[in-house]
């Protein structure tokens, strides 16, 4: 097994370009003890390797957790990745999504995220470098040991270095108790140094207490600035939904329409499962206007200034008595036109005279 850091005969981690070839280098194993020697040809990237017979399984992951450890105590700096935190609150408050990009990047406009995500918010903590106060590694902080904990104004940082094992569940759970921001670091051998000061990759927020804070903020505000949306919105719904009424209670299912005897003027009476109304259209005769309201008024019609006609609750037999009254006390002989279901033409022809014309 290759291995990239080994301990010298001064109890220092080094790596294997750093001493001499072979068992010159007189290291040892940072796992189990054992002597290495350092390969250091003209192809591969120098390494350590265990003496014949002499390897242990677990030598690569300590020399990688040592060789972090070791670098973030001798530099206390560290390159902090972005980080974006979605807070949902639909159903279970306090809920955070992490990830390394923006949700919000694929809607054109603020407001579309909003209109699609009223109920979440959003944090962003942006990438930053950070030299830290004091590091400690392997340190009990209550029921959880984290590898390392550096401190930035006298705030810790629990970080934890991932090689072959993760943070499970239940690790991360004892994390989050302790209130306090964790990074997971997870890489190869390969330019850790230069990963570790300068690049982002390979670091994966698990807590950030600040974006989960801003997430909480923007939550708030979203929530603020969807109250006056959702109200719109409300009122919009409700006068889509008086129009859609006002609209259909005026679908004829019965309407019968007669010339009367003023002059291009014609009386409407229009059955709808609203209501029954009922006017003159294009009233020149005042005598023959002022007979059609009195009439209105006798059988207790109300008027609507809006739509301009008198109005009654619904009732097929109210509107059979009221369109034949209406047709002879109003109508010119032989002009009226009846518009219904062919089922019941010739039963309201009957019911309302025999001067009715086809409706054409």
């Amino acid at each position: 097994m290759r291995i990239p850091f080994a301990i010298s005969h001064a109890g220092q981690l080094v790596s294997a370009s750093e001493v001499e070839r072979g068992k010159k280098c007189a290291c040892t194993c940072p796992e189990c003890g054992e002597p290495l020697i350092a390969c250091k040809g003209q192809v591969k990237r120098p390494y350590f390797a265990h003496t014949t017979g002499a390897d242990c399984a677990k030598a690569y992951e300590s020399s990688l957790h040592k060789a972090v450890k070791w670098l973030l105590e001798q530099r206390r700096a560290l390159l902090l990745p972005e980080c974006f935190v979605r807070m949902h609150t639909q159903f279970m408050p306090d809920v955070f999504g992490y990830s390394d990009s923006d949700w919000r990047a694929v809607y054109a406009k603020p407001e579309d995220y909003d209109q699609a995500h009223p109920e979440t918010g959003v944090g962003h903590v942006p990438a930053q470098f950070v030299q830290f106060d004091n590091v400690h590694s392997e340190q009990n902080e209550g029921d959880v040991r984290p590898d390392i904990v550096g401190y930035v104004g006298g705030s810790p940082l629990f970080i934890e270095v991932a090689v072959t094992h993760f943070v499970d569940l239940d690790k991360e759970r004892k994390l989050r108790a302790r209130g306090v921001s964790v990074l997971e670091l997870a890489w190869t051998w390969e330019e850790l140094e230069t990963r570790l000061l300068k690049q982002a990759q390979g670091k994966i927020w698990l807590i950030n207490r600040k974006a989960e804070q801003r997430a909480r903020q923007d939550h708030a505000e979203r929530t603020g600035r969807m109250a006056g949306l959702l109200a719109q919105r409300e009122h919009e719904q409700i006068r889509l939904e008086r129009m859609a009424f006002e609209l259909k209670k005026y679908e004829a299912s019965h309407l019968l329409r007669f010339d009367t005897s003023g002059y291009y003027s014609t009386c409407r009476v229009l059955l709808s499962p609203a209501c029954i109304s009922m006017n003159l259209e294009n009233p020149s005769d005042t005598a023959l206007k002022e007979r059609f309201r009195r009439k209105m008024g006798e059988v207790g019609a109300v008027y609507s200034s809006q739509r301009r006609n008198y109005e009654l609750p619904p009732s097929e037999e109210h509107f059979l008595s009221l369109g034949r009254e209406l047709y002879v006390q109003f109508a010119i002989p032989r002009t009226g036109r009846l518009k219904v279901p062919d089922a019941d033409r010739d039963r309201m022809e009957r019911a309302i005279g025999n001067g009715i014309r086809r409706w054409p």
